[in-house]
Parts: structure tokens; sequence; C-alpha cells
């Protein structure tokens, strides 16, 4: 941007100096900046080393101060007062001791050096800098260079200044979710393992592996050397199938025999485990995952439970009593053997409801009232009863039955047995004496039974809930990956769809009007932007998708949340909202927020099976102490609060439903995700979650969000997009490259409305070669998903051409890692909103009249 040749009025126009200074921005304030102020004089009486090297630094693009003289007097380019932020221009013409007087015992030491003909040089420097009015933590590469007078000593100094804070931090974040991911890998309940070619070299193992394997270092070696037990049982077989074919392989109860280190003998174990390939991004299987879990315990569980059954039945059938179980309804469903005899008939024909008939016509109502009064007093029963023998007489049966309670509490039937005691009655004491040696014995075996098969369930029922778990955490991923591609296609065809629809919208007002038709398109632009925006909520449930900081305004964003929350609930729950006008604006992904709201609002109605009121409020806090209370540090925040009339929480499952995979719900209706993930998304923005909960109360769910003003790249949320800006003065020459013909005569049309001329590639090496060509390009924009060359390659390849040439990414990949260092002022997502392609494209062209 032109500044003129501004001159202090002491100053002489026709100075070659003063010309050859150029016309940038900084060169014009120096040459109006009042020299004869300082110790350096004015610009006329400048030694010619002064010059030259003020003249360097002026025509730099990099970022560069020299300070001069003992007091090292500030001259600066426009690149460094960028760096330099609010500071400048008041820097230009100061003593670096005074203009950054914050960092003045660091540029003492530097100017020491410098001053005597030394050089420094600092990578990823840590300073504290007042940029903008307030104290920044900044990084920086610093060197520093002597510059010497025309006689040949130190007479100033340059500063390269290169600020890495954006790397640093990136780094810093990269390194403590690379830490988190191994933390979870070497957490893992099961064993995990890495193999990779087709010699299948162990890469990663978690603990777990390492203790199924008795500690063995394995590392660096393929499966046939670190574990040459497993030759001859299989699984080496089943490893080079699966990475030949690319198809997993599941095994269920598999046993194998591993030593119990590297010369110990072979101990006999069971496992649960899934093969499954590893491919690159051209589908070429590179390795294999094996995950798992040692199922030994259950596996010689099970058997021991079959046994014990083996065993309880030979000891039944053994019994000198009637023994029988009996479910929740009252039919009797098994019998041992002296039963059937006494009945006279096969287990077929007296299973279910066939006994009653055998019960005396005059006892039947009492038997079954005995019964009944068992159950209900949760008490075993014992009395006579007379039943049909097989010869149509009737025995008199000294009959006990024990109730069976599940853990829940829930009545699941009897099991009991019975004594013909008809011929003992005329000898009552010895019909008494063996009653009761009969009546311990079975109790005891009875209760010593029950007890190890309710110890037996207990680690059934507890293991298949663990692998219940692990199933769904798989099957998570499974969607996050069909996700995240399905969604480039989508993508793809939502960009066509809504580019085309703006082209015709504004042909049809340049063609007349036709508002009937422009009603029609409207119609259509609607359902594809809720195609988009449906996308983008699978991808955030995913986790495929990078956050979108947003400025939110939250009563906008519930109010038209409403219709997808009231289709949500059903009829029996109704909605009510209070949501307050004055709570402030936050910065958030809008996507993650309203599946949080959804998440909330379903768990809500969950705990409202009969029907209620789900009310959803907005209000602004000030937490002022927060050392003896839960929820968010001290500072001001927005509050949503999704209040419930349901069952509520008793203290100890409110105590535990931060956690993850800890729900209330039965088997296969929750994940215990759920509250797991509002948590995180609350503390990753810098605010908290507060639950108050009691049984027959209902629940209040309170999620803090800091106020925020909107960050540099932050763009207010909107429903909708916004109106195209009109074509003005011609912008430049673009190079749009993209491998999809249809999205890129969309963009093309687009781009030319706003007065652009665009050229067009299909590949990364067509674009290559109109790069390498004279052809004037001012703004590269490149698609990142292509075959062949992805966006950022070419990107590469286009900077050693035309290393000034800037570029801007279009991307309708959810999970593009390479672009995860990119400045997302730079990046643009499929599909474009009205105007979004329009505006990145002019804040890069036009940086001047970027907002």
């Amino acid at each position: 941007m032109a500044t003129g040749m501004c001159l202090h009025p002491d100053e002489h126009v026709d100075d070659p100096f003063l010309l050859a200074m150029g016309d940038s921005l900084t060169a014009g304030l120096v040459r109006a900046y009042d020299w004869a102020a300082t110790a350096l004089g004015p610009l006329r009486t400048w030694p010619q080393s002064l010059r030259t090297a003020t003249g360097i630094v002026l025509h730099s693009p990099v970022p560069i101060v020299m300070l001069w003289g003992a007091d090292g007097y500030m001259i600066c380019n426009d690149a460094y007062s960028r760096f330099a932020g609010s500071r400048h221009p008041t820097l230009l013409g100061s003593r670096v001791r005074e203009g950054w007087a914050e960092v003045a015992d660091f540029n003492d030491h530097v100017m020491k050096v410098g001053l005597a003909g030394g050089t420094l040089a600092y990578r990823d420097q840590e300073l504290t800098l007042w940029r903008h009015g307030v104290p920044e933590q900044v990084w920086m590469n610093l060197d520093y260079s002597p510059v010497f007078d025309e006689a040949g000593v130190p007479a100033g100094v340059i500063a390269i200044v290169v600020e890495t804070t954006e790397r640093v931090l990136a780094d810093r974040h990269s390194a403590a979710e690379q830490l988190r991911l191994r933390a979870m890998f070497e957490q893992a309940p099961g064993f995990m393992a890495l193999l990779e070619g087709p010699q299948h070299v162990f890469s990663l193992a978690n603990s777990a592996y390492l203790r199924l394997v008795d500690q063995r270092e394995f590392i660096g070696l393929p499966v046939r050397i670190a574990l040459p037990e497993l030759e001859g049982q299989g699984f080496l077989d089943l490893l080079d199938r699966c990475y030949a074919t690319g198809e997993p392989f599941v095994g269920s109860e598999v046993k194998v025999a591993l030593r119990s280190g590297p010369a110990g003998a072979l101990v006999e174990r069971f496992v649960d485990f899934v093969y499954q390939p590893i491919r690159d991004r051209n589908g070429d299987v590179t390795g294999l995952f094996l995950q798992g879990s040692d199922v030994s315990d259950r596996v010689r569980a099970a058997a021991a439970l079959r046994e014990s059954e083996r065993r309880f039945r030979e000891v039944a059938d053994a019994a000198p009593v009637f023994i029988w179980a009996a479910d929740a309804s009252g039919a009797r469903y098994w019998f041992n053997r002296p039963w059937l005899a006494f009945a006279g008939v096969d287990p077929e024909t007296e299973v279910g409801e066939g006994w009653v008939a055998r019960v005396h016509p005059d006892d039947r109502a009492r038997y079954l009232a005995i019964c009944g009064d068992a159950r209900a007093r949760r008490v075993p029963f014992r009395t006579d009863v007379r039943m049909r023998h097989y010869d149509g007489t009737y025995r008199v049966l000294d009959d006990t039955g024990v109730p069976r309670f599940a853990a829940d509490g829930a009545f699941v039937g009897f099991i009991g047995y019975s004594v013909d005691v008809t011929a003992s009655r005329r000898t009552e004491a010895d019909l008494r004496a063996l009653k009761n040696t009969l009546e311990a014995r079975v109790e005891e075996r009875t209760a010593e039974l029950a007890t190890a098969n309710r110890r037996l369930i207990a680690q059934i029922e507890e293991r298949h809930r663990v692998g219940m778990l692990l199933q769904h955490m798989q099957r998570l991923e499974a969607v996050g990956q069909i996700t995240a591609g399905v969604a480039h296609d989508f993508n793809n065809l939502l960009t066509v769809i809504l580019g085309s629809i703006d082209v015709i919208d504004r042909s049809l007002v340049r063609a007349g009007d036709d508002q009937r038709a422009r009603d029609r398109l409207g119609y259509i632009k609607s359902a594809a932007e809720r195609g988009a925006n449906l996308i983008q909520q699978l991808l955030a449930f995913s986790r495929r998708q990078k956050p979108e900081l947003r400025q939110l305004d939250l009563r906008d964003m519930i109010m038209g949340m409403r219709d997808l929350l009231t289709s949500s609930l059903g009829n029996g729950v109704r909605l009510e909202t209070d949501l307050s006008a004055e709570t402030g604006p936050v910065l958030v992904d809008p996507t993650q927020l309203e599946l949080v709201i959804l998440n909330l609002a379903i768990n809500a109605r969950d705990a409202m099976p009969e029907g209620g009121t789900l009310t959803i409020a907005t209000s602004s806090v000030a937490v002022t102490d927060g050392r003896h209370r839960r929820g968010p540090p001290v500072g001001a925040y927005a509050v949503i609060a999704v209040i419930d009339t349901g069952c509520g929480m008793t203290p100890d499952l409110l105590a535990r439903v931060p956690e993850p995979f800890f729900t209330t719900k039965p088997a296969g209706k929750g994940s215990g995700l759920g509250l797991a993930q509002v948590y995180d998304f609350a503390r990753n923005a810098g605010g908290d979650v507060d639950i108050e909960s009691s049984p027959g109360r209902g629940t209040t769910v309170r999620v803090y969000l800091p106020h925020g003003a909107v960050a540099p790249d932050a763009r207010p949320h909107r429903a909708g997009g916004s109106a195209r800006p009109a074509p003005s003065a011609p912008l430049g020459h673009l190079l749009l490259v993209d491998d999809d013909g249809a999205v890129r005569d969309v963009m093309a049309a687009m781009l030319e409305e706003i007065g652009c001329s665009v050229r067009t590639a299909g590949s990364g090496g067509a674009a290559l070669d109109l790069l390498e060509s004279s052809a004037a390009i001012d703004l590269l924009i490149v698609d990142y998903a292509m075959p062949g060359m992805n966006g950022v390659e070419v990107a590469r390849e286009a900077a050693a051409l035309r290393p000034a040439l800037p570029v801007l990414f279009v991307s309708g990949y959810a999970n593009a890692a390479g672009m995860a260092s990119i400045d997302p002022a730079r990046v643009v997502q499929k599909p474009f909103r009205d105007g979004d392609l329009a505006e990145r494209v002019r804040a890069l062209l036009q940086p001047e009249n970027a907002l």
C-alpha cells in the first residue's frame, strides 16, 4: 500500500537515499520522522552505513528491526510493524529499552553482545510482551547480527524476528494428545498390539499384551521369532490371510498355548480377539491391529459351572426326596428322577402347570396361598400337601419351597423338595428324625450351590458388560471412519448444489426476478443447507471434525433448535424455555454445542418415561469463589440449564455420572458416553458442568461457558448464507485446482462473478504445469483431498515455483490430519455458505481491506 513521499520539513526530495527507501508504509514513517530530535540526527546527515542498513531493513519481506547506536534507536519494516501490534508506530525512533520496557534486561544483553561484534540466535524463545495493552506470552525465533560503520566498528544491531507462538502451542498440544492417547492405549483393559508389514513385526504393545506373554521383550521382532510357540496353532496362518485379503478376523474363546517365558513351560489360555487390517490412504494393507481379552477365567468358570450342574443333577437324582424348581408364574420346569418315578411320567408331560392337577382338590387353594405368602414375605415355606401317586392314590408329601430373587429384588421363582411321609406318619418320631437329617443336608447343599452359582453368574455378567462396552467403542470408531469418508463425497455434492443455486438465483434476478422460481430455489437451498448441517453434526458426533469456533447468541441458537428438540422429546414431554436476553455471547463450536443440548434433552426425556416438563434456561453468572463449591473456576459465564421433572438420581449415582461408559439405562439402551462428552466439551471450552439431582425431584444440569470476544479468525454463527458481495474492481488472476469437474465449474462461476480471472486444473500435475508457465497467477485455490497429489503437496510444490504466491485450501474432508498446521484463515470448508469463498479470496488478495 503506497504512502507517497512524506518528508520531514528539513529534508530534501532529491536525496537518492530517500527515494531508495521505497513506498512501504514504514518507509513513509521513516521519512516523516523527526530524527533531528534523536542522537542519529537528520536523515541527510546519516552515514552511508546507516543508510545502507536502513534500506536493507525497509525492503526485507521478513520482520526486521535495527537498533542503532549505544541507545539502540529502533528502525523497523512493515513486517515487524505487524508483529509489534498496537505498539507500532510509537516504537519507530524510540530507544529499544524504552520501546520494549518489559524485556529491557533481555535487550540490554542483545545490545551488549551485538555492539561488541558478537551474534546471538534463539529458537522458540519465550517472552512476555505487551503488544495489545495486555501481557501476552509469545515464542519467537530471534537472530541478532552487528552492523558495522565506515570504520569497521559495530554501530548497531539487526534483529530478525519470526514469531513461532502458534507452532509452539500446536506442538505442545500435539504432544499432550499423543501422551493422552498413549495412556489410553496402555490403560486399556484388553490386550492390544500393532504389527507392521507382511512379516508381522511388533511395533506397539500395551501392558495387558505384555502380561499375556509374560513380559517378554519382542518390539521390533516378527511374530514368528517373538512367539515361536504359536507355530502350528493356526494363529500365524490367520495373520497371513488377514494381511493378504484385507479381511478382519474375529475369534471367540480360542485356545492358545503360550510359554511362561522364553524357555518356560506352555500354559493353556483362552482369548477373544480381533485381527483388524490397517490400510494406507491408497487402500493397501500395511499392518494388522490386534485387540482382545484373556477370557481364560470366564471359560474355566463356564466349564466349572457345567461341571457343577452335572454334579448337582447327579446329587439331585440320587437324593431320596423329590426336588423341583418353579418360575415366577408358578409353573414348575424341572424335577429330579425320584419325582418322575413318583408321578410315573416323563419330564415333558410334567413340566409347566400340569403338576397342579396332582394336588388334592381340597388342598389346592391352601397350598397356592402358602406359596403366595412365602413369596410376599420373602421366606421359605413348608407344609404337608396331598399329591396323586402314579397308581391313582394320594400320598402325603412334606413339601418345602425356597423363593428366589434376582439382584434387583425381582421374584424369579421357587426351588424346593418334597418327601413322601405317608407311611412314616405311623412312626412320627422316626419320620421327624429322618426329615431333619434330610432337610439339613439338602439345605446345606442347596445353599452351597446357590452361593457358587451366584458368584459365577456375577462374574459372567460383569465380563459380558465389559465385552459389550468394548464392542460399542469399536462400533463408534467404525461409524467415525464411515462418516468421515461419506462426508467428503457429500460435501462435494452439496458444494455443487449450493453454488449452482446461487448462480441460478442471481441469473434469475438479472433476467427479471422470477420470484416463483427463486422461491423454489430457496426450498432446494434450505434442504441442501440442512444436509450440510447434518453432515457437520455427524462429524462432530464421531469426533472427525475439527472444532470451528464461532461467536454464538445462546438465545437465537436455542430458539433455532426448538423444532428439533420438540420432535426428539416426543408427545409426552412438554418443552419450555426461559432465555435471558442479557446473556452474553460465547465462543464455541456451534455443532458441538447443539449436540450437547440435544444429548442433555434426550437424557432428560429418558428420565421421564411417564411424561413431564423439560425447561431450557439461559443466564449470566459471575463465579467469585470456587474453593468450596462444584463447578467452574472464578470468572464470568453464560449458563445453559437443562431442567427435568423426572425420577432424579441418588447421591451415589450422581457421583458417577461423569465417568465414561457409566449408565443407568438398560443394556443396549445407552453407551454411558453422553454426559462424559458434555463434561469434555464444557471443560475444553474453559467452563464446567454442575448437576443437581435427588430421587423424585428431577435433575438440573448446568453447562458453564465463559463469555468470550470474537477470536481473530472467528466469525459469528449464522443459520444461513449471507448475501454475496457485488462485483467491484477486478480482484486478480486465480488458479483453481479440484479433481471434481462439477465443483470446479461452480467455484469458477462464483469467482468470476466477483471479478476474478480464473484458470482451472483437474489435478495437481496440471496445476504445476500452469505454474511453471508465464501465466499471471495471483492466488492458488486448491482442494485438499485429490487422487495423486493432495492439496498440501500441490501447495508445497507451488511454493518452490512461486514463493510469494498465496494459497487458499478447500476441503470437504472431515479428518484431514495433513491440514492441522494450516492457518484456519487459509481454509474454506465445503459446502460454502454464500459469500464465504469470496470473503476468503478478498482477504488474501486485498489484505489491507480485510476485516
